[in-house]
């Protein structure tokens, strides 16, 4: 991460896991803190829109949602900060539209949500595309947001506005309501927004 914080220019009109509203041109972009200097990591083509960006644990890869102008099929995508080594993860077809990517602790797989016909899950899948599991099994009729992993292998994700912790045995519990849930570097703590 080296001082760098990853955003994309959304116009604001919608936020976290959906589409820039405003139109074609939604990037990924990183900016140094320090000096304000702003690098593109993703083209902004119509052909690949992007938004939604993490850090990997290491700070050496970018996780993110890439999509076509209008809304064409939406794809995870990985690269480093300077947007070389752009792959997109190959997902099966019967997944809907992926969305809030974010790496595990060990930084080998990505949690995001996506629809199938039973409805929304969380699911996990390696950085190649391999090893496809579905991490709740809510088939929640609207969908879940920003799932993310402790240093410990807990999931925190958000159903409507209210804070989910998966149990050992994988079930929900509520926390508390609030949004864009993360865990502390030892996994102990989350700290979330309260609209």
């Amino acid at each position: 991460r080296d001082g760098l914080i990853a955003t994309d220019d959304s116009d604001g009109a919608c936020t976290g896991s959906c589409a820039d509203a405003g139109g074609p041109g939604n990037t990924v972009s990183t900016v140094n803190p320090h000096s304000g200097r702003v690098s593109r990591v993703t083209s902004g083509s119509l052909d690949a829109q992007a938004f939604a960006p993490r850090w990997s644990p290491s700070g050496t890869l970018l996780a993110f949602v890439q999509f076509a102008f209008p809304m064409g099929s939406q794809v995870l995508a990985v690269s480093n900060p300077t947007g070389g080594e752009l792959k997109t993860i190959p997902l099966p077809a019967g997944l809907g539209a992926p969305s809030d990517p974010a790496f595990t602790a060990d930084g080998a797989h990505l949690l995001f949500v996506d629809s199938d016909t039973r409805g929304y899950d969380i699911f996990r899948v390696a950085l190649d595309g391999s090893g496809l599991t579905r991490v709740t099994n809510l088939s929640a009729p609207s969908a879940l947001a920003t799932p993310v992993e402790s240093s410990r292998g807990r999931i925190a994700f958000v159903r409507g506005r209210s804070i989910y912790l998966l149990d050992g045995a994988g079930h929900p519990k509520l926390l508390h309501s609030g949004v864009r849930p993360d865990f502390s570097p030892g996994g102990t703590r989350i700290v979330f927004e309260q609209p």
